[in-house]
């Protein structure tokens, strides 16, 4: 008989099943050899000592079933030599089970008309005794106290393999029906408190701020800091450039992000103009092409663009939008680029006429420039938030900034090439 097998029949009904109101000690005991068995594991009734005294105790000593000599069996783990003793708790009994196999103690094999397990009402006697465990609780004990067993899951349960079966699936435990129910013993570990938010955040996720969060802002960004003065966007330049150079403005702290170290008016030549068809204020689809230099340049959501032709650089800025419905379909995320041995010809959408600038026509050969991304922020207290629609002047540059309500630089009184730079 196996393990599971006598803690499945184990019960205090008295027919069917073992486990009789006068049975102190039944013995589970399997062939060996022809003349000897082995002690699998034993059931005490609990009533003479508590749960925590039959977990608690070290060694069992009772009669061996043959009834002709005393077995002395103990009762805790250890790893010299290696022993497992798993205890578990099947209706009014407590149950020891040894492992390995060659940690069971051996008797001769006895005479009963029992498959494998013997039923006894004689006494028995655990390790420490009653005497000794008053000891356990004194305060001359300095383990009083002192957490002994594991903490058991709230749903990892235990995967019974213990015992070699002969019928039915070799890969399932023993008590996949009891898995399958949801009435397995759970096992002797701790939960993990990983998935837990209280415990996850301060240890590896952080406490984490996101744009969203403050006040448009991104929580961890790196620029410089700068003096500026702030004006309405009505206000003219040359009324500005005259208050800068008499001296007569209020400078500010302010923070500027980009690749520039003070912010600037500046565009980015891509090498990119529209080929052949002009585009109406309305149009938010363009195809532009290359000259015979590749174009190698990667453009990125959010890009402000500027055009310029005979007449010179439009006020107009173009915002480069993610594509939408069919063509949504057709390329992705911003761009589809058609490459060729002597140009490249990309098609985009933009938002046209991009912070209140006014959309305009976009003649055929007018070149394509990108504004290098600088975006300024007001510093509130502890935070930075971006600047509202207006007009900067940096100290020290004799310059207007033209910035969006997003607080982009747009435009400005001058116009600096990114190459010159």
């Amino acid at each position: 008989m196996t393990i599971q097998d006598f803690k499945t029949i184990l019960s205090d009904s008295g027919t069917s099943t073992i486990g009789s109101s006068g049975t102190a000690v039944i013995t589970l005991f399997n062939t060996a050899s022809a003349t000897t068995s082995t002690i699998d594991a034993v059931a005490i009734r609990i009533g003479q000592f508590t749960v925590n005294e039959l977990r608690e105790a070290t060694q069992l000593s009772f009669k061996t079933p043959s009834g002709s000599e005393y077995l002395y069996i103990p009762l805790q783990s250890s790893t010299v030599p290696r022993r497992l003793i798993n205890t578990s708790i099947v209706e009014n009994y407590f149950v020891y089970e040894i492992y390995p196999p060659e940690q069971r103690a051996v008797i001769t094999t006895p005479n009963t008309s029992s498959n494998g397990y013997l039923e006894e009402g004689s006494d028995y006697l655990l390790q420490p005794t009653i005497t000794l465990k008053r000891f356990a609780t004194s305060d001359y004990n300095v383990l009083v106290g002192s957490i002994e067993e594991s903490r058991e899951s709230t749903y990892i349960v235990k995967s019974d393999r213990s015992s070699t079966r002969t019928t039915g699936s070799l890969l399932n435990p023993l008590n996949i029906n009891s898995i399958l129910t949801n009435t397995a013993e759970l096992a002797d570990i701790q939960d993990s408190n990983y998935s837990t938010t209280t415990w996850t955040n301060p240890r590896y996720e952080g406490s984490k701020l996101t744009t969203t969060t403050n006040g448009g802002a991104e929580p961890f960004i790196q620029g410089t800091f700068f003096e500026g003065a702030y004006f309405g966007k009505d206000v003219e330049d040359a009324t500005i450039l005259a208050a800068a150079t008499a001296g007569t403005v209020k400078y500010t702290q302010n923070f500027s992000t980009g690749k520039l170290e003070l912010p600037r008016y500046v565009v980015e030549d891509l090498n990119l103009s529209t080929a052949a068809v002009s585009y109406a204020a309305s149009a938010s689809f363009l195809q532009l092409t290359s000259s015979i230099t590749p174009l190698n340049k990667n453009l990125a959501l959010g890009d402000l663009l500027v055009f310029s032709g005979s007449t010179g650089f439009s006020q107009e800025a173009l915002k480069l939008i993610a594509p939408t419905g069919s063509l949504g379909q057709t390329y992705f995320p911003y761009e589809f680029l058609q490459r060729t041995p002597t140009k490249e010809i990309i098609q985009i959408r933009v938002q046209r006429g991009y912070s209140t600038t006014k959309a305009t026509t976009i003649s055929i050969a007018n070149q394509c420039y990108r504004v290098v991304n600088t975006k300024i922020y007001n510093l509130t207290g502890t935070k930075v938030v971006p600047v509202e629609q207006g007009k900067l002047v940096v100290k020290g540059l004799n310059e207007v900034l033209y910035i969006s309500s997003d607080g982009l630089v747009i435009s400005g009184s001058n116009r600096v090439n990114y190459e010159d730079l």
